[in-house]
Formats: structure tokens, sequence, C-alpha cells
């Protein structure tokens, strides 16, 4: 297996009145289950946090090359919800400024897209006059189309189901 394939992320989103839950799957390269997260409903409307990585009982070899930090913000309001998958790992030789390291990252849009779709890929920091040092382009990060995952309304409760895909480096 690649560990610098690209790696699937099968995110749930679902909220009911005052309550929220982010649940995900993370599929390796070649298709396997590779990590999964669950948690219990959330009261509120604070950002809600879960920590992605691949499962401890698979080899090495196979693990997630980095952690993903994963927020769901506005988890309470269909109109607003958002999600930020940033990757723990720095891009190497792709500093801002020479200072601080950074942290690819990919954020949905809102359902109404009045905040867009973001993508951080670091490459604007690298040295373009090396490219084969840049090991993640934009394209490496993306998510399903929003107006293709919209929110469903199921009796008092509203989820959402979509991927994210993002390239191992």
């Amino acid at each position: 297996m690649d560990k610098n394939g690209v790696w699937r992320f099968a995110i749930q989103l679902w909220m009911q009145k005052n309550q929220a839950k982010m649940e995900w799957v993370i599929y390796d390269p070649n298709g396997f289950h590779a990590g999964s997260g669950n948690m219990f409903p959330a009261e509120g409307d604070n950002t809600i946090f879960s920590y992605m990585e691949t499962n401890h009982d698979r080899p090495f070899e196979h693990q997630m090359p980095y952690g993903v930090d994963a927020f769901f913000y506005s988890p309470t309001a269909v109109e607003d919800a958002r999600v930020s998958l940033k990757i723990k790992k720095s891009v190497p030789n792709c500093s801002k400024s020479g200072e601080a390291d950074c942290f690819p990252k990919v954020t949905t849009e809102n359902r109404s897209e009045t905040k867009m779709f973001e993508v951080e890929s670091c490459w604007q920091y690298c040295d373009k006059d090396k490219p084969e040092l840049i090991l993640v382009k934009p394209s490496d990060l993306n998510c399903d189309d929003m107006n293709d995952a919209d929110w469903v309304h199921n009796d008092n409760a509203w989820s959402r189901n979509f991927n994210c895909y993002l390239k191992g480096f």
C-alpha cells in the first residue's frame, strides 16, 4: 500500500435541535477500512472537535502518515455548518515567511455558500525553483461538492454525508 496515496474520509454530520455530532470512517488508498470515530451528541452550538487517525492495530507501514484535527463549526445551524480538516504534519520546505510551519487544511462551504470552500495546501510557501519538493498541491486536498451532499431532513433531525480526500506525504 502506498501511504502517500489518497486517503478517503467518509464523514457523517447529524444535528437535532440543540444537539449535534460528527462521525467518520477512514479508508486507506486501497479502499480498506483504516479507522473510525463515533461520538455521543454534544449539547449547544460550540464547535465539535474530533481527532482522526488510523487504528493502532494496523501495521506501521499501513498507518496514515499523519493525524487530522477535524472541526464541526456551527453544529446546530444547518445554514452555517462547516467542517474543517487540518493535517497534523507540516509540509517540509514550505514554511510561511521562513518562520512558521505550514499545515495543510481543507474547509467545506456552508449551505448557502456565503462561506466558500477553502484549501490551504501550503504550496504557495514552497520554493517554486524546486518543484520536486512540493509534496502537496491544492488538487491533493478535496471534498465532495456540498450541493450534491446537501442536508437531509429526517423526522426532527438533519444529516449530511460526504467524503473528503487527503493525499499522504
